[in-house]
């Protein structure tokens, strides 16, 4: 992983794919002039080979960059770096763009009781998917040593969430008060449990 430098500040990350080149996002470089790629502690200036879609500089569209949202960086020089492979094969579209809209009016909505769309489309409870989310990267969470987080994302789960937190602090009368309290303790224990692991 690289990071990215453009007119003179930071704007996100991307990666070698081959000698010289580094992928990132097109609003990472649109319209921001000088470009510099900074990896092992070397800053590299780079140029846009491509961007897609490549807008001008001006063009509104950029606020909202439109998809692919890609564009391919050549350094100035070429070092010996690892690449990332690509694949070749199409990526997996998922549900198309009004499912995602729904699960996300249904996620804010009910939280982790929710039920949404898994890549079939097929409406699904969230703790199904999330716990075959959680075995799909388990692989990799433990070959970085970072495993042990991932249970807590069943403890969120068993809890109902942020959205489950507060209704139990709200109780049935509806008390926004003991909800912000609730939420301030949250926030304390973990600045609590942060420092004490630091």
């Amino acid at each position: 992983m690289v990071r990215i430098d453009a007119g003179g500040e930071f704007r996100g990350t991307g990666f070698f794919v081959a000698p010289g080149e580094v992928i990132t996002c097109a609003h990472v470089v649109h319209g921001r002039g000088e470009v510099v790629v900074e990896w092992s502690g070397r800053r590299l200036p780079a140029t846009v080979a491509a961007a897609v879609p490549d807008l001008p500089a001006d063009d509104p569209a950029a606020r909202f960059y439109p998809l692919p949202d890609v564009a391919l960086l050549r350094l100035a020089e070429t070092l010996h770096h690892p690449c990332v492979g690509l694949d070749l094969a199409e990526p997996v579209t998922g549900p198309p763009p009004e499912i995602l809209e729904e699960a996300s009016f249904r996620a804010a909505r009910a939280g982790v009781d929710a039920t949404l769309p898994d890549d079939a489309g097929r409406m699904r409870p969230v703790a199904e998917l999330l716990d075959e989310l959680v075995e799909l990267v388990r692989p990799s969470a433990r070959a970085l040593g970072c495993e042990g987080p991932l249970e807590g994302l069943f403890d969120l789960l068993a809890q109902g969430g942020g959205a489950g937190l507060q209704r139990d602090a709200a109780g049935d009368r509806g008390d926004t008060g003991a909800v912000v309290a609730r939420l301030v303790a949250c926030a304390m224990e973990d600045g609590v449990a942060r420092s004490s692991s630091d």
